[in-house]
């Protein structure tokens, strides 16, 4: 299935494109409205935190793939994937592993830019 309208999200001053592979080098791509709201999520979240202590910069992994469809992880065209079909779900990295209060305050961030957050363990998994 090839998803219209996807473009690959740009390199930016406030977040990092990470998960890459030999298989899939470019993860990241997403429609301009996910792509405006996770643009605008990492730089109010740099605004409002970096210099703290335990700041980061936030991680966006795993978006969709080129033509969007079937995001084979694994390399072998079978799922968890599922939902990194159409361009507006995203992992964040490493938003575990910020300090509690910049967690809540990017969790309302994230709401109030249209996200739904789901904490599958080891990172946030995003819809828009």
């Amino acid at each position: 299935m090839r998803v219209p309208n996807l473009s690959y999200m740009p390199a930016g001053p406030n977040y990092r494109l990470v998960g890459q592979t030999t298989t899939h080098p470019r993860n990241h791509f997403t429609t301009s409205r996910v792509q405006q709201a996770l643009i605008a999520i990492a730089n109010q979240f740099a605004r409002e935190f970096r210099g703290q202590p335990g700041y980061q910069t936030l991680e966006y992994n795993d978006i969709s793939l080129v033509f969007g469809g079937l995001f084979d992880i694994f390399a072998n065209w079978r799922t968890p994937h599922i939902t990194h079909r159409i361009g507006r779900d995203v992992d964040f990295s490493n938003a575990d592993e910020l300090p509690s209060e910049m967690r809540r305050r990017l969790e309302e961030i994230i709401r109030r830019h249209g996200g739904d957050i789901y904490n599958e363990g080891n990172h946030w998994h995003v819809s828009f």
